[in-house]
């Protein structure tokens, strides 16, 4: 999407700040690091103090470099319901990634994503957390198909898996390989699983999308969703009835724990605030509201799953947990 489609998105409860530039520095009890080292969390300790703009050249040079900053060129095709939802995505990404802070995000997941409601943006602790462009534009693409509604998102599998379909940008060669993953075949059988409230639905796939009947113990599905809970963390994040949710509580202060557990338990300096003190009057966590605090949680534990860090899931998704409930 165009840096355009911002402006088009004005409205009274979002108001917007100018980025100086994404790449920061960060000031952290007089130790300086810059955003892309602070990437593993080294020489991270407590309170993020200061924020100080520098050039967006280092920042433009990665992005142009990569492959998944191309999310946003998308060529809108024919105005089909499935073209309309891969557009509705598109713009999603375009609010997230947009050049202005919004300073009042209201309840807007993506709009938090990309705020300032506190004196560091949202951004600052994406960076921090080793989430950088790159990353929050695939797994925000990622959020927006797992949190979609059931039908809306049969409609876009549908619509992707069509045989006259051709996936022609990188946004739909990304949902294409996403419903790829729910597609699972034994040679003879052709089927797509999608999560519906707390169960998963089976649609035949040789058949017209016909509803059909699995077994757990089937091997073709039991191998694509099976998940041993012994190797899941702990604490971990999941989405359930079509919402992220964490398996210790949802609350912001539930989250700035669990946050923080995580953290430790991989190796991390940097923690969040659950209390103020003479030497810290002021949270860090308060930079963010609870929707903001949710969704950096959320793409931190989706990046430690990616990336098998200590040999353990942090995050399922939603037929996962629906195997593992049934």
């Amino acid at each position: 999407m165009s840096r355009t489609h911002k402006k088009k998105r004005k409205t009274s409860h979002a108001k917007k700040t100018k980025k100086q530039g994404i790449d920061v520095v960060i000031v952290v009890e007089n130790t300086t690091v810059k955003s892309d080292n602070a990437r593993s969390d080294e020489a991270v300790s407590t309170v993020v103090n200061d924020v100080e703009p520098i050039s967006d050249k280092a920042r433009s040079d990665e992005v142009v470099n990569s492959d998944e900053a191309n999310l946003l060129d998308h060529i809108q095709k024919n105005d089909t319901e499935g073209d309309k939802i891969i557009n509705e995505i598109h713009n999603t990404l375009g609010v997230v990634t947009a050049e202005n802070f919004i300073l009042q995000p209201g309840k807007d997941w993506y709009m938090n994503l990309n705020s300032m409601t506190g004196l560091v943006p949202v951004v600052v602790y994406l960076e921090l957390h080793g989430i950088g462009p790159e990353l929050v534009k695939k797994y925000v693409v990622d959020h927006a198909l797992d949190t979609m509604p059931h039908e809306k998102r049969l409609t876009l599998a549908k619509h992707i898996k069509s045989p006259d379909f051709v996936a022609s940008s990188p946004l739909e060669k990304h949902i294409q390989h996403y419903f790829d993953y729910l597609t699972v075949k034994d040679g003879i059988r052709n089927c797509l699983v999608l999560a519906r409230n707390r169960k998963n639905v089976f649609y035949n796939l040789n058949d017209n999308y016909v509803e059909m009947m699995m077994d757990k113990e089937d091997d073709m599905y039991r191998n694509r969703f099976f998940v041993d809970m012994d190797e899941v963390s702990n604490i971990f994040g999941c989405i359930e009835n079509e919402e992220f949710k964490m398996n210790a509580g949802n609350t912001k202060t539930d989250m700035i724990q669990q946050m923080n557990d995580v953290l430790e338990m991989t190796g991390s300096k940097y923690w969040y605030d659950t209390a103020t003190s003479k030497e810290r009057p002021k949270r860090n966590s308060d930079n963010m509201t609870h929707l903001a605090f949710g969704g950096v949680l959320e793409l931190y534990l989706r990046r430690l799953t990616s990336e098998k860090i200590n040999n353990q899931k942090w995050f399922l998704r939603a037929e996962e947990m629906n195997f593992a409930s049934r």
